[in-house]
């Protein structure tokens, strides 16, 4: 009877304190949200009647169009609350909705479709009405969400095609309050041979829910070259490995999740192609087919010894931002909104922030400058003069004159580096993919940045100049700069890594766009065979190692490798292993039934209801114990959660190498769900765990709100256990719990 009146009071408290944190919700609103979890697994039947190219669509003919896509799914939102949208540079349609529940709950979606109707794209956004079907476990593994995504494209009558899991999302350190996905790339085949620049992108939650596609690659004047003679697959391969080069080179590695820089040497391809034409072999480099492979191309530096200027001011910076940005028509002002000094990957650097204006409307961007130098980092001419379509565009200079006037912008506007960046003498510094694709109003040129006469990739400058007359119209210097460049005389010799290049040489048929294409005209696919060496992708071969190796930031996406056993926690020990958030050292051993430190416990919480860049986020902050300083490895870890008031900073210090007990863990918890006011009403609950006198006295509301929420609970003999040790198991169980329930507030 005393138990059952402990849990009335618990569940009593826990409602009036819910009902103050949550914003009430009409009774309008709940049968909406109880609509929108419709199955997701069904689809509309395939779309077979088309639409004039010209013809013009209203609303309501999109809206009948969005519901006969998507049955019963988008029931609860009336026709009047979808809206169409403007379409300014693409030819279709555009229809979304927003719908506002609360002042926090709301929802969104929007629909694309080319001129005959044919949907390019969708989105789906209803988080805000919570993730709780999306969360661990997964309703849906990947494998059925694949069948799922599969079944979608079907019923939009997209059937040639092929889905891959895609390897360019990094996910896997999202927090575990944010929904689990499945993003796969779409894979256009003509002649079951997969198009090259035909790729979509499809998304499917855990829960079966798809939330994002697009697929907007043909234009439907294309032609696709005969097979029917092309080189073996063998023939080609056995001519690649008789012809390649290779090239020592410093790679660099910068980490975007903590803004660390590393230099690699690294060995590649000289000069680096990635295709083969499938009828004679010739190469595709830099966007031209050749049959010569010579490698180490002469190359000059652009100047002899730098320029340096350590004088530069903020005003000197806005000065020349002010005559880089000059508006080229009469009617486009320009203003200088703000001029910021910044850090920018370890560089002291002015943010000059602009606005161009023009009628009604405007855009803008910023001009990066080096501090120290007043070199230029980055700018980009915004102001929209030269628009026009490749096929409009004569071009009044030559390619020549333009690579002059290139490398005259980089000797006056980034002087203090130009003796380290190179043009090579063959002019294979215009980026010949970017006339292919680019707009056609400019020509680019790339100058890579050499060391003690090894190329630096991953640095380089872009210069930009227009067709029409010459003018500058963007510029990015890339001098990522590490603490430590490896020694060259420790790397491997070329005769000992090519045969590793060799025997992991892939090839694939693929069809990709002819080199004379351009913008606006008609496609005309070649058979390539593309060419792979690494075995994952974003590795590279590491040359003092002799192996490939992940790049930093690409380390996230990688499987870890590693399945702990457990009785009761194996599939939540191993997601979390897999979510990064809990960290396993090269060869190390887990142990599921070890205690953990208050250090670890923190790290696992906080990883797990946050994503890395909020934790980052706390640049600049003062420490708030005096034993966790800046160079501490768990100082973002603790400021974060001083800053989520999860853990008490009245203190002058922080333990954090104690073991964490199960009361601490429970104080946390209930201070994360923001029930701290609660908490310290003790006199609210009932407590009568046979070991309540172990209990601290602070901490008996935490301890009471986790038990009755089940997050951490008593065991069968009405104990709680508040001294005992967390092991890895038990964390993991319950932080998990803990997440799926904040996604509830």
């Amino acid at each position: 009877m005393q138990k059952k009146k402990k849990l009335v009071v618990l569940f009593l408290s826990f409602a009036i304190l819910v009902s103050s944190f949550m914003s009430s919700i009409s009774a309008e609103t709940m049968t909406k949200t109880t609509i929108i979890e419709t199955s997701t697994t069904t689809f509309g039947a395939s779309i077979t009647n088309t639409l004039s190219e010209h013809q013009d669509m209203s609303r309501d003919e999109l809206v009948s169009k969005v519901r006969e896509l998507f049955p019963n799914k988008f029931d609860f939102i009336h026709d009047e609350d979808f809206e169409l949208e403007t379409l300014y540079d693409e030819e279709g349609y555009r229809i979304s909705f927003y719908k506002r529940f609360s002042e926090d709950k709301s929802i969104y979606g929007d629909f694309q479709f080319d001129e005959s109707m044919k949907l390019i794209s969708y989105y789906y956004d209803a988080e805000e009405l919570g993730n709780q079907g999306a969360l661990f476990p997964p309703k849906v593994n990947r494998e059925e969400a694949k069948e799922i995504a599969r079944g979608f494209l079907q019923s939009i009558q997209l059937t040639n095609v092929e889905l891959e899991n895609d390897p360019y999302r990094f996910g896997n350190t999202s927090p575990l309050t944010e929904p689990i996905e499945y993003h796969f790339s779409i894979i256009i085949k003509e002649n079951g041979i997969p198009i090259q620049d035909q790729q979509g992108s499809i998304t499917v939650q855990s829960d079966g829910e798809i939330t994002r596609y697009y697929n907007r690659n043909s234009t439907g004047r294309e032609t696709f070259e005969d097979i029917s003679n092309i080189s073996s697959l063998e023939t080609i391969k056995e001519q690649v490995e008789k012809e390649i080069n290779l090239e020592l080179v410093y790679l660099i590695d910068w980490d975007y999740r903590n803004d660390e820089i590393q230099a690699n040497l690294a060995y590649g391809l000289n000069p680096n192609f990635d295709k083969v034409y499938a009828q004679d072999g010739s190469y595709l480099l830099n966007g031209e087919l050749t049959n010569d492979l010579k490698p180490n191309r002469k190359y000059k530096f652009i100047s002899d010894s730098p320029s340096q200027n350590t004088n530069f001011s903020k005003e000197e910076a806005e000065k020349l931002a002010v005559e880089l940005l000059a508006p080229v028509d009469e009617d486009v002002e320009l203003v200088i909104k703000s001029v910021n000094e910044e850090e920018r990957l370890g560089l002291s650097t002015y943010e000059v922030s602009y606005m161009y204006y023009f009628g009604n409307s405007g855009t803008g961007s910023s001009v990066s400058f080096d501090k120290e130098t007043g070199d230029v980092l980055s700018f980009h001419k915004t102001d929209y003069r030269n628009q026009g379509s490749s096929s409009e565009q004569n071009g009044v200079i030559t390619v020549d004159e333009a690579s002059d006037k290139a490398i005259e912008y980089f000797k006056k506007y980034a002087p203090a580096k130009t003796h380290e960046f190179v043009f090579y003498e063959d002019g294979s510094n215009l980026n010949q993919t970017y006339l292919r694709y680019g707009d056609g109003t400019e020509y680019v040129f790339h100058f890579p940045q050499y060391k003690d006469g090894i190329r630096i990739e991953g640095n380089g400058a872009d210069v930009s100049v227009s067709k029409e007359d010459g003018t500058l119209i963007r510029m990015n210097v890339n001098d990522y700069q590490p603490i430590q460049w490896p020694n060259p005389e420790d790397a491997l010799s070329q005769e000992k890594v090519i045969s590793d290049f060799k025997s992991n040489l892939t090839l694939e048929l693929i069809y990709d766009v002819s080199p004379d294409y351009k913008v606006g005209g008609e496609k005309t696919y070649l058979a390539y065979y593309s060419i792979s060496f690494a075995p994952e992708v974003y590795s590279f071969y590491d040359a003092i190692q002799g192996e490939w190796v992940p790049r930093s930031y690409a380390s996230d996406q990688l499987s870890t490798n590693i399945e702990v056993e457990h009785s009761w926690a194996k599939k939540e020990i191993n997601y979390l292993i897999m979510k990064r958030i809990i960290s396993v050292g090269k060869n190390e051993m887990i142990d599921p039934g070890k205690s953990i430190t208050v250090g670890d416990g923190l790290n696992i919480l906080i990883k797990s209801i946050n994503d890395p860049y909020d934790i980052e986020g706390t640049e600049g902050v003062s420490p708030t114990f005096s034993n966790i300083n800046l160079e501490h490895d768990d100082f973002h870890i603790i400021e974060r959660a001083v800053f989520q008031e999860i853990i008490n900073e009245e203190a002058d210090t922080f333990v954090i190498d104690e073991t964490l007990t199960r009361e601490k863990l429970a104080y946390w918890y209930v201070r994360a769900l923001g029930l701290q006011k609660m908490a310290e009403q003790k006199d609210l609950y009932l407590i009568d765990f046979t070991d309540r006198e172990q209990i601290t006295n602070d901490y008996q509301g935490h301890i009471a709100i986790a038990n009755s929420l089940g997050l951490l609970t008593e065991n069968k003999n009405g104990q709680f256990r508040p001294q005992e040790s967390v092991s890895l198991a038990e964390i993991s169980v319950s932080v998990i719990r803990l997440a799926n329930m904040m996604s509830e507030f």
